[in-house]
């Protein structure tokens, strides 16, 4: 919910309440909200301070979604689940940019497909969560 909103150019409001008995954070939220940090301290850099792109949405080969955002020079590909292996293919976009990358600097090598988009991840990628691919240099998308 987070990625999508701020890719349509808003964003989140979380409503996280302590319980009344003990004014604690039930274990369930606590856990989504490590969740949502622990992605933003690797991926901060595709939300905090970003607008939306002129697509705000794709999907992938396999039809999950995947957002776009942009800052600067920066655009920020984001996929909304676990990418598998060691590619993704965006559907409807065909990227270019001069440096991609994940956000921890692992590069990543884009190949346009038509109407598609290749990444090709130097390391597999693994987790419950997606990481954010930054295309610098000004990418540009023919949809």
């Amino acid at each position: 919910e987070l990625v999508d909103s701020v890719s349509k150019g808003g964003n989140l409001l979380l409503n996280v309440g302590p319980r009344g008995d003990d004014a604690q954070i039930p274990t369930p939220q606590l856990d989504r909200l490590k969740a949502m940090g622990a992605w933003l301290r690797d991926n901060g850099e595709a939300v905090y301070g970003t607008r939306p792109w002129s697509f705000a949405e794709a999907r992938t080969d396999d039809g999950a979604p995947v957002r776009f955002t942009t800052r600067g020079d920066r655009l920020n590909v984001i996929p909304l689940t676990a990418v598998g292996g060691g590619e993704l293919v965006v559907r409807g976009v065909a990227l270019s940019g001069l440096g991609v990358r994940l956000s921890d600097g692992c590069p990543v090598e884009l190949r346009a497909e038509g109407d598609a988009t290749r990444m090709i991840f130097a390391r597999p990628q693994t987790g419950a969560f997606a990481p954010a691919v930054a295309i610098d240099g000004g990418a540009a998308a023919t949809p």
